[in-house]
Formats: structure tokens, C-alpha cells, sequence
């Protein structure tokens, strides 16, 4: 399932990350993406997939960057 969210980039960085936290970090890239999708979708009305945004950074305080 990662290889469907991930972008080939964030699949190397969560390769190099803890293992055991693996399956927590997907998870959380993958509501990023939703949300991103649920923000935009209504405003640009064109479909946009997972492997067009990518996941650059993100905080334990809840913050992410993508691009």
C-alpha cells in the first residue's frame, strides 16, 4: 500500500527512517494527502493523485510542508 501514497522520494526517506515507526509514518502521509486533496479539490475542481504532492517535512508539533 505504501507504494500507492508514497512518492518514490518519501519511500527512501521512511526507508532510511526507523523501522518502527514504518507503518505510523505512511499513515500519517497518507491523511496528509487527503486533507490536501478535501482543501483543494472544491476550489481547483480538477483530481490531483497521490504521487503529486509529496510529503518534505513534518514536526511533532503537527506541522507538514509539501510540495
Amino acid at each position: 500500500m505504501a507504494g500507492e501514497i508514497l512518492t518514490a522520494a518519501e519511500l527512501a526517506d521512511m526507508a532510511a527512517g526507523p523501522q518502527d515507526q514504518l507503518a505510523l509514518r505512511v499513515t500519517l502521509t497518507f491523511s496528509i494527502k487527503e486533507a490536501l486533496f478535501k482543501a483543494l479539490y472544491p476550489i481547483v475542481q480538477k483530481r490531483f493523485y497521490f504521487e503529486d504532492a509529496q510529503l518534505l517535512e513534518w514536526s511533532a508539533d503537527g506541522n507538514a510542508r509539501l510540495r
